[in-house]
């Protein structure tokens, strides 16, 4: 008696590897639907916490353009450094721009 002859005759050893091959092809089947759905639930988290992420950063850099733009304005509208951009502009007279631009370099 052959360990083939046995498969043939026994019921029993039969059944056992049908059900066993019926169920690792099972487990396999729910095991890779589950890491599909798993791996596209991530992907879609983590693309979801970029967005969240990329609306704070443009939010943030709207925010400081406007506070550089409102640092040029107050720094256009000082009297002082009109005074010196206008000596720098209009005269030209060297040894007067020297000083405005000193100036300027120090404010």
């Amino acid at each position: 008696m052959t360990g083939f002859d046995f498969w043939n005759k026994s019921l029993m050893a039969r059944l056992v590897l049908s059900f066993l091959l019926l169920s690792v092809a099972m487990v396999s089947l729910v095991g890779t639907v589950a890491f599909l759905q798993a791996r596209d639930t991530l992907k879609q988290a983590a693309f979801e916490r970029l967005q969240v992420v990329l609306e704070l950063k443009e939010a943030e850099l709207n925010r400081w353009v406007n506070q550089q733009l409102q640092e040029v304005l107050f720094l256009a509208n000082a009297p002082q450094l009109q005074d010196l951009v206008q000596n720098l502009i209009v005269i030209r007279n060297l040894p007067q721009c020297k000083s405005s631009w000193q100036a300027l370099k120090t404010t």
